[in-house]
């Protein structure tokens, strides 16, 4: 449940980011520029701690992006009144119903395989 909250405020930086980025003009405009620059880094730090927490980089990171694909669909409705067709409702349907078989795949405990990176990773290190 942890591992969804973190995934849930992630995505919240990261849509209210991208609501920013809209704001800024092209990042013309330095408050909502610095604004959508701080959201986002914050939520790569979530995502960061989610990804270690998981185990999985694969099933966090899609957790996050489906949110967050699924909260910038509702706020670009809500706040710039994007349309809504029954295509678009029936693409975030299918979001909701990977992020639930997601969750229901994963659970909250780091896989094994997570407490030491692949040899390909290891070798690919400094030196």
């Amino acid at each position: 449940m942890i591992s969804l909250a973190l995934a849930i405020v992630a995505a919240l930086c990261f849509t209210t980011g991208g609501v920013f980025m809209k704001l800024s003009d092209g990042l013309t405009r330095p408050a909502p520029t610095l604004t959508l620059m701080a959201l986002f880094a914050i939520g790569a730090g979530l995502n960061a701690i989610l990804v270690k927490r998981a185990g999985e980089m694969g099933s966090a990171y899609l957790l996050v992006l489906a949110l967050e694909g699924v909260l910038a669909f509702a706020l670009g409705a809500v706040l710039f009144g994007e349309p809504l067709t029954k295509e678009k409702v029936g693409a975030v349907l299918l979001l909701l119903i990977g992020i639930i078989a997601l969750e229901g795949a994963g659970g909250d405990e780091p896989a094994k395989a997570a407490e030491s990176p692949p040899a390909a990773v290891r070798s690919a290190g400094p030196g």
